[in-house]
């Protein structure tokens, strides 16, 4: 604060006092008193300038270093030197009426005290605005800080609760941010007004009125509360929506493949060994029911938290060996449909056919085997799906997340659909070429019988590669560009597409044991037999085809020929 006009001040009313024996009195108890109140208010006004000083040093304080507590004492120091300004100036204007020839001293002149006593009321008010706007600054930085804090625990954890923490913090904020500008307003209106601009100024004063600066702040944090409130739909639907969805998909794909599992177990005559590929998978899809869903929902809900590096690799081989599993099993059934249904075993080797214990074994190993080396990538590198492990070379590890999506891509998507395409469309076109040469012996409801039971396996068979394509491809699409790209993954659009893309993925391990039930009436009896207590009508309708003339071998591969 600079208050050299009230220093000079002092050194003037030093000057006045020393004109004091130049007083005249009409008579001597006149001059003694006009003596005696012009010495009293001589060194009344060199008390007040030294409160002046004590306030100068308090107020550099408060510009240096930002002290409050100097600031708060120095606006009590001023105060306290108006008010007995004031009583001098009363003063002065009882002296000059009781003393009429002392009018003309500079000393006595009460305007020029007025005057001065102004610029420091005004003085003071402009130490009293700065003071609460820097009282406001520093709460609309706690709570910037707070606001900060949540929403970077929200970025860790993802919890819905603290988005509503963050987006509150965030619109006081803002309003906060609001109020602080207007008050900065009608500072620089006063300070611009009563040209105060080069009175209690220093470099952090001049930013802490700069509007400009200020407005830019509220538009940046306006921007991030609408980002906050737009991420409040995704996370409604992560932590909702997705479970729900997970949920009607897991306990809908458990129950058919549970369905399965147990048939398999309850009776002897369908654990035929050409049949253990149609349980494998079945299996193969329940372990990724299980480990994919509800454990990938957990997974997505703490990967930001602290695991250890065998942890993450034990839990990303199971994810990937489950996946791998179901695909690789899939493939490996339409293989075997490919060779049940052409009957090529004898000019393509014994591997093919699947008919013998050790053939199935085999193939189950193979499998097994495929899907393990298929895993074991992703558990090596298994740290960097978790933040803390990846964003210690962030470089590296996204090449090597670049890769593993791309392995995604080509090994469980690309390569089984092209081969389930071509090996199906293969069987479908037996499948047609069979229905036309049905024996003519053969008669006509017997006829309609079998073209009834094989166009049902070749849609189902025409329908299993379209499935299959439009519940993988795009998801393994979608994350490979993601990878490459980059999105923000808080977003709306991320969080439906990627979310409605991976429910897919599930809906073949739904659909296998559906297509089963639909086209194999061996499966279909025993379903019915076992879980709908319709044992006496399927003995029934048993008898009843068993005086009706077949194809040698066709009941025994309607299951082979299923899916």
């Amino acid at each position: 604060m600079r208050l050299q006009s009230s220093l000079l001040l002092a050194a003037a009313l030093v000057s006045c006092v020393g004109t004091e024996n130049s007083v005249h009195s009409e008579d001597v108890n006149g001059k003694e008193y006009a003596s005696r109140r012009f010495g009293e208010l001589g060194t009344i006004n060199k008390k007040l300038n030294k409160k002046l000083e004590n306030a100068s040093v308090e107020i550099d304080g408060f510009l240096v270093n930002r002290n409050e507590s100097s600031a708060h004492r120095t606006i009590e120091i001023i105060k306290e030197y108006i008010s007995s300004r004031e009583e001098f100036i009363e003063q002065i204007l009882i002296l000059k009426t009781n003393a009429p020839h002392l009018r003309n001293l500079s000393f006595l002149d009460e305007s020029r005290w007025n005057k001065e006593l102004n610029q420091t009321k005004k003085e003071l008010s402009k130490l009293e605005q700065v003071l609460k706007l820097y009282q406001m600054l520093l709460k609309l930085n706690e709570t910037s800080e707070i606001a900060n804090d949540v929403i970077k625990l929200f970025k860790l954890e993802g919890k819905g609760r603290h988005l509503e923490s963050a987006i509150k913090l965030t619109e006081e904020l803002v309003q906060e941010i609001t109020s602080f500008i207007q008050e900065v307003s009608v500072v620089q209106n006063f300070i611009i007004s009563q040209n105060l601009t080069e009175v209690i100024t220093s470099i952090w004063i001049e930013q802490l009125l700069d509007i400009q600066y200020l407005e830019n702040l509220l538009k940046n944090k306006t921007e991030d509360l609408r980002a906050l409130q737009r991420t409040k739909i995704p996370v409604v639907i992560n932590i909702y929506i997705r479970p729900s969805l997970f949920v009607f998909i897991f306990v809908v794909g458990l129950a058919e493949n549970g369905v399965l599992i147990t048939i398999f177990a309850r009776y002897h005559k369908i654990r035929k060994y050409r049949n253990m590929i149609i349980l494998n998978l079945s299996i193969a899809d329940t372990l990724s029911l299980i480990i994919n869903l509800p454990v990938t929902q957990l997974y997505e809900s703490v990967s930001s938290w602290n695991v250890s590096p065998v942890t993450a690799q034990i839990f990303m081989f199971c994810r990937f060996l489950c996946f791998g599993l179901s695909v690789f099993s899939a493939s490996a059934l339409c293989l075997q449909r490919f060779s049940t249904t052409l009957k090529l075993s004898v000019r393509s080797g014994f591997i093919i056919r699947q008919s013998t214990k050790h053939d199935s074994i085999i193939l189950i190993s193979a499998v097994w085997m495929l899907s393990i080396a298929f895993a074991i990538p992703h558990s090596l590198y298994g740290c960097i799906y978790f933040e803390e492990c990846f964003n210690t070379n962030v470089e590296l590890n996204s090449k090597i997340a670049n890769d593993l999506f791309l392995i995604d891509l080509i090994g469980l998507s690309l390569i089984p659909v092209v081969v389930i395409t071509i090996l199906y469309w293969f069987t479908v076109r037996h499948l047609k070429r069979r229905a036309l040469r049905l024996p003519a012996d053969l008669p006509e409801h017997q006829k309609a019988y079998q073209r009834k039971i094989l166009s049902r396996s070749k849609n189902i068979m025409t329908l299993t590669p379209i499935v299959f394509a439009v519940t993988s491809l795009p998801y393994y699409f979608y994350v490979t560009i993601d990878s490459f790209m980059g999105s923000d993954i808080n977003s709306l659009s991320y969080t439906i597409i990627k979310g409605a893309l991976y429910c897919l993925i599930f809906v073949n391990c739904s659909f296998n044991p559906a297509a089963l039930y639909f086209t194999s009436g061996t499966f279909r009896r025993y379903v019915r037999m076992h879980f709908f207590w319709c044992r006496r009508k399927s003995d029934k309708r048993i008898k009843q085809k068993q005086t009706q003339r077949v194809l040698p071998g066709e009941e025994d591969n309607t299951m082979d020929t299923a899916l």
